[in-house]
Order: structure tokens, then sequence, then C-alpha cells
């Protein structure tokens, strides 16, 4: 497809998605019905899906991920339209629109494909829209049944009955319907609870994806599933067993395509491990701040009979010790975040930190480059680290994490100085005044690869020890030169003699 058309026809879609929710919008005020929660919701769930989809699609179209996003949106937005449209036409001011009857029967098989797509073909596809391998195709194949089975009997079904009976139909067939309508509702419950297991194989298939996936792709499914927990956690706190705000999921939906677009489009300027990390702080901070005040105000104030009348005196009181244990609770829910993110090694910043504290000491010489070696095993979990240092044509290992000999590896010279290290996942120069003075490297398992972070790491380590290789190279210079004029003076004492 040329992208001028997969540009025409995903614009497309987002102006027709946006026009059904204006729509469904605009007769739900003329029908005086309240508004604001599909108003939030509404375009949360259906604008965002085909924005973003065109946004991917405009520049990736051979993507399949962008157009799934684009006929969610679609469908979203038409079960929407036809939903209220047919309330108000049969129901709440009967005449007062056509198609009053039609837009019943769509509102009925309207939405599983775009619930069905969001379970299945965008958990299996995503993010280079293909499958993880040819063992996927039976889910794929089952999604496109069950697909099928939650669309086609009850789109037949309803078209002979189409009209107020089909309005606001609750968690059962209406009783008034046919048996072969409701026949085909229960067949419309199967399907639903087949997507749902299906649903579960396809976020196997994106686990299975990262385990085998390199840097690149790996960063990308971080992105996806950072917005899915999120998603999980509203719909949890939505439900009917904390009631924690429905409003949280209608901010909780748009992260998912938002962050499938910066996964596929523009993941490599940002990082995704310090979001998760903020997102963690932010996130236990917030809760202790909750549960404090519910304990103190709305518990305590319970318990002594408030009646639910508000408290200064508890609510001083909760602030004065949200106030006294936010410090403390910061720091280990920062800790909590890096073990979260980083694991057991340190953070990129502690590293640095600590290096450029421990460079300012009094080291021996011998001893500074081995701590060097681990402060980058111990910044990005490698299992080989080595810092290497040039002397004349040759690259030398001057330290390594763990310790370990090593044979020099010749350094090619040519118009420009390119340094090779058999083995090393990443190299990274270290260079003083525009000098090259060396390298330092990592080795990585072969299932944990190099993501940006570390690299940049690296990066930024090696731009801190230009002056350390200098000074090391410029120690060992004069060991050598004190070493020949130690024999020299043997050599004239032995001559005198």
């Amino acid at each position: 497809m040329k992208v001028r058309t997969a540009r025409f026809l995903a614009w497309g879609g987002v102006a027709v998605s946006a026009a059904e929710v204006i729509g469904a919008f605009a007769i739900g005020v003329a029908a005086n019905a309240s508004t604001g929660e599909f108003g939030a919701v509404g375009l949360a769930l259906v604008l965002t899906f085909p924005l973003m989809g065109a946004l991917i699609a405009s520049k990736r179209p051979d993507n399949p991920i962008g157009w799934i996003f684009i006929v969610v949106g679609l469908s979203f937005a038409t079960a929407s339209l036809a939903g209220q449209w047919s309330d108000y036409a049969l129901v709440q001011e009967p005449g007062a629109l056509p198609f009053g009857a039609f837009m019943s029967w769509v509102a009925v098989w309207a939405w599983p494909p775009g619930i069905l797509l969001v379970f299945t073909f965008l958990l299996l596809l995503f993010p280079d829209g293909r499958l993880p391998s040819h063992r996927w195709r039976v889910v794929a194949w089952l999604a496109l049944a069950d697909l099928a089975l939650m669309v086609g009997p009850i789109a037949i079904a309803a078209w002979p009955i189409r009209g107020p009976i089909l309005v606001n139909i609750g968690e059962s067939a209406p009783a008034a319907a046919s048996d072969a309508f409701k026949l085909a509702y229960n067949l419309q419950i199967a399907g639903i609870l087949v997507m749902f297991v299906l649903g579960l194989f396809s976020a196997a298939s994106l686990i299975v994806r990262m385990r085998r996936s390199r840097r690149d792709e790996r960063e990308q499914i971080k992105w996806f599933a950072f917005a899915a927990s999120i998603l999980v956690v509203a719909v949890i706190l939505g439900s009917p067993l904390f009631h924690v705000g429905g409003q949280l999921q209608a901010v909780a939906f748009p992260l998912v395509p938002l962050a499938s677009a910066i996964a596929i489009l523009k993941y490599r300027l940002y990082d995704i491990d310090v979001v998760i990390n903020k997102t963690v702080l932010v996130g236990a901070l917030a809760g202790f701040v909750t549960v404090v005040y519910l304990a103190i105000v709305v518990g305590v104030g319970a318990a002594v009979g408030t009646h639910g009348e508000p408290n200064v005196v508890l609510s001083i009181v909760a602030t004065a010790i949200v106030a006294l244990a936010f410090q403390p609770l910061r720091t280990r829910a920062q800790r909590l975040a890096n073990r979260l993110v980083y694991g057991k090694r340190a953070t990129p910043y502690e590293v640095l930190s600590v290096f450029a504290e421990r460079m300012g000491e009094t080291f021996a010489t011998e001893d500074v480059l081995p701590r060097l070696a681990r402060a980058i095993a111990d910044g990005t979990g490698a299992t080989k680290a080595e810092v290497w240092l040039r002397v004349g044509d040759r690259l030398r290992s001057a330290a390594s994490w763990p310790s370990m000999a090593a044979e020099d590896v010749r350094l090619p010279l040519g118009d420009r100085e390119v340094i090779e290290v058999t083995g090393a996942d990443r190299v990274a120069e270290v260079r003083h005044q525009g000098e090259l003075l060396g390298a330092l490297t990592l080795t990585k398992p072969a299932n944990d690869p190099v993501t940006l972070a570390e690299e940049k790491l690296l990066t930024d380590l090696a731009s801190q020890a230009g002056l350390v290789l200098r000074n090391v190279r410029l120690t060992a210079e004069l060991r050598a030169r004190l070493e020949d004029l130690r024999s020299s003076r043997q050599r004239l004492v032995a001559a005198q003699d």
C-alpha cells in the first residue's frame, strides 16, 4: 500500500470515529442523559485508539498494529453511536430519529470486534506485526473463529426482531425475544469467555517474545507492558470490589495505544526504565498518603462518631504523620523502585556518583582500573567487564571484573581508529583531548541484552575515564623510565667495578 493511500485511510478512520463519538454525545445531551461519564470514557477509548493508530499506520503502513487500533476505535465508536441512537429513537423520543430499528440491530454486534482485537491480536502481533512463531497461528485462527461466533449468530438472529426489544439489553436476553436470539445471545456470552482464555494465551505469547527478544524489541515491549500493567490496576480498582473511581479507567485505557505508538515510532527518545522507576515511586507515595488519610480521618472519625463530618483535628494529625514519615518512606520507595527496574544491580546514577567520588580519592594505580571494571559490572549486570589501555598500536587488558587474564588485542589503525574486541557486546572508546587512550567493554548473557540505559552508562563512564587512563599510562611510563634509570645505574656500577 502506498503511503498516501495509507494516510488517507488511516485519518479517514479517525474522522469517522470522531464524528460517531460527537453524534453519540450530542444525542445523550438531547436526551438529558448523564453524559459526563460517556464524555470522558468515550473520548478516551474511542478517539485515542484511532488517533494513535493513524499515527502508526501513516508512518508504518506495513505494521498491522496501527490498523488494529483504527478498527478498535471504529468498533467502539459505532457501538456507542448505535446504542445512543436506538435508545433515543425507540425509547426516549420514539420517532425522533430515523433508522432506530436498524441502529438497535447494529448495537448488538458492533462492539465484539474491538474487544477481541485488543485481547488477542494486539498481544499476538505487537510490536512488529508478526506472530512470535508459526506455532501461534492456532491461537490467531481460534480468535478469528471466536469473532465469528460472537458476531455472526447474534447479527442473524437479531435482524428479524430489530426494534425496542434490542435496546438496553442486560446480562441475559430479553424474555420476549425469540428462541433463536436467546441461543445466539448465549453463544455470544460463550464467545466472550473463550476470548478471555485466548487473551491469556496471547499474553503468554508476549512473554515468550520478550524472553527471546533482543535490545530494540525488548525496549518496545517494555513500553507496552508498562501501560498494560497500569490498565490492569485501574480495572481492578474500578471493579465492584473497590469502587475507586471509574474515571481512573478513562485515564488508563488511552495509555495502551499511547505507549504502543511511542514504542513503535519514538521509543529511542525516552528511557522506559526511568518512567517505570518514577511511576512506582509516585504510586507508592500516593498510596501511603491515601491509606493514612482514610485510616485516620475516615476510620478514626467513624470510631469517635463524627458521622462523616470533616474533623480538623484528625486532618491535622494525618498531615503530621504524613510529613514525618514522608522522607523515610520516600527512601524506601526509591529502593523498591530501583530494585524492580534495575534488579540487584546499582542504578546508573549510583554508579556514576560512586565512580566520581572514588576517583576524587587517592588510590594506588593498580587499584583504580579494577574499581572501574567493577563499576561497569555493577551498573549493567555484565558477566564480564574489562578496561583496555592503549600501548602503542595495541590494546592491553589493564583490568577486568571478575579478575582474569587476557591477551593483548591489536588495535587496527588507519584513516580512523576503530576498536573491535572479540566477544564483547559493547565497546566504548576512552578519549582525552581527542587522543584515543583505551576502551571499556562489557559482555552480557544471551538472554539479557544490553539496554539503552546500560549503553548510555558505559558511554558516560568512558567519557569520565579519559583522565584516569591518561594518569595510569603516565604512571606506567614513569615507572618504566625509573626502571630504565635503575638498570642504567646498575650497569654503570658494574662497569666501574
